[in-house]
């Protein structure tokens, strides 16, 4: 079926990738120390990773980080993703003829694909300096004696 008849939910935009989308709002307070035009670029990769995916559809999957970005002058947007196809990290493919706005998905090239790695070791070792100092914070506050944690209305 062509796109620009297809009226499925993947073409309109709507659940594109739930797990995905879990996994950004997940891992969205690790992306915080992330610079903001990476953490746009690793959510938009993240979802063309697997297949094509027409502009709408990876705006909406990107939603959950859009606040990590929305100070900065960086927005998750369709202009974003023929940034990334300038840059050589997506291009863009056509379901079907004829080659409309309706019809682009966009794919991830290998340089796409060696960018999305890159940044993923960032977020892994973000997410493991945050886990040593949560770690560290639970250690230090084990030890604390349990009467000052129930003066303090922590403890039961």
């Amino acid at each position: 079926m062509h796109a620009m008849t297809d009226d499925s939910a993947r073409h309109r935009g709507v659940d594109t990738d739930q797990p995905l989308t879990e996994r950004l709002q997940r891992m969205a307070w690790l992306l915080r120390n992330i610079p903001a035009s990476s953490v746009a670029t690793f959510a938009v990769l993240s979802v063309v990773e697997q297949e094509p995916h027409p502009g709408m559809a990876i705006c909406a999957a990107v939603q959950p980080v859009a606040s990590l970005v929305a100070d900065t002058d960086v927005a998750i947007n369709v202009p974003l993703l023929h940034r990334l196809v300038d840059e050589g990290m997506l291009a863009i493919w056509h379901e079907g003829p004829p080659p409309g706005r309706k019809g682009r998905l966009y794919a991830l090239t290998a340089q796409g694909a060696r960018r999305l790695a890159e940044l993923r070791c960032r977020v892994r070792e973000a997410g493991q300096r945050a886990l040593a100092a949560a770690s560290a914070d639970l250690d230090a506050l084990s030890a604390w004696p349990q009467e000052s944690l129930r003066v303090s209305g922590w403890a039961g």
